[in-house]
């Protein structure tokens, strides 16, 4: 299995390793915070009704001050925000796909999208959207197979923080729309489109994959998920140094960075943390870093 694939699911899911029981949703406390804090780890793909098998939800949320996600909810469904994602996925006027990608990845691509969208959507339609928008469109497609009925405007994260505005919380987001934006389509295109190749050749395994991520995070398997997320890694075709650095600029740099801005916030207000589960596990994952920093991070029951 390819790292480039995981790349592809990665950007609709992500997961974990080192507790000893399935749970998504932490309290963060001790070192010096006057109210507990709480971290939950989503799959960008699982709809709300997901909420009600978390144990702990309603509580968390409902004693934290404000719901920090990824990106605050405007700069996921804002007009401004869908029209710089647009233009971010729009190819250059040289670089279609029927220019940057070779007969058969181009035939393939046509054919997967017209089975998974009942004949309503192919390749003529994609024709100037640049091959990272079409591995994320793949991994969402893939992925919807396995929640039957999924509304985007239903999807986890952002339900989250609908419900905080319910409540009459504020919400905020560690990170920008476009540096996320940048994150998932800013590599060059001939890079998207080597990488779309791979990810196309290897299509049925990554519906595997995909399927497996999703039954995990369904149990709150956290130990499964990690386990599937570093076979990824260590199957793949890149360089140990190329790995590093993919990992570090997916991960590890984004973790850091947050856990930082929770450092100056935590201590002030109550909040409640809504990243992608990948984020949480691990050496540098969210929950390890907080605990090195001396807070105590624990399941919520």
């Amino acid at each position: 299995m390819k790292l480039h694939r995981f790349g592809l699911i990665a950007s609709a899911i992500v997961a974990f390793a080192f507790c000893a029981n399935a749970q998504l949703l932490w309290k963060i406390s001790g070192n010096g915070l006057n109210k507990p804090s709480f971290v939950i780890g989503t799959h960008h793909i699982a709809p709300a009704s997901m909420l009600d098998s978390i144990a702990g939800f309603d509580t968390a949320i409902n004693q934290c001050d404000v719901v920090y996600g990824e990106i605050e909810k405007s700069g996921l469904t804002g007009q401004d925000a869908q029209q710089k994602m647009l233009t971010k996925i729009t190819a250059p006027a040289d670089s279609t796909l029927s220019t940057v990608l070779d007969a058969k990845t181009y035939a393939a691509v046509d054919s997967i999208f017209k089975a998974h969208t009942a004949g309503m959507l192919g390749i003529n339609q994609l024709e100037g959207m640049c091959p990272a928008f079409i591995e994320t469109q793949l991994a969402i497609l893939i992925t919807m197979s396995e929640f039957p009925g999924f509304n985007p405007m239903e999807q986890i994260d952002i339900a989250i923080q609908s419900k905080a505005a319910e409540l009459g919380k504020t919400t905020g987001g560690f990170e920008t729309t476009d540096f996320q934006l940048d994150l998932l389509y800013g590599a060059p295109i001939s890079m998207q489109a080597s990488d779309l190749a791979k990810s196309i050749a290897d299509f049925e395994k990554s519906k595997t994959m995909a399927k497996e991520l999703t039954e995990c995070y369904k149990r709150h398997d956290i130990n499964g998920l990690n386990k599937l997320i570093l076979q990824e890694y260590e199957e793949s075709d890149y360089t140990p140094e190329q790995k590093q650095q993919r990992f570090e600029k997916l991960f590890t740099n984004r973790n850091k960075n947050w856990v930082q801005q929770l450092k100056t916030i935590m201590p002030e207000k109550s909040v409640f943390v809504v990243v992608g589960s990948g984020h949480l596990p691990g050496n540098d994952g969210v929950i390890d870093l907080l605990k090195r920093e001396g807070y105590t991070v624990e399941p919520m029951k």
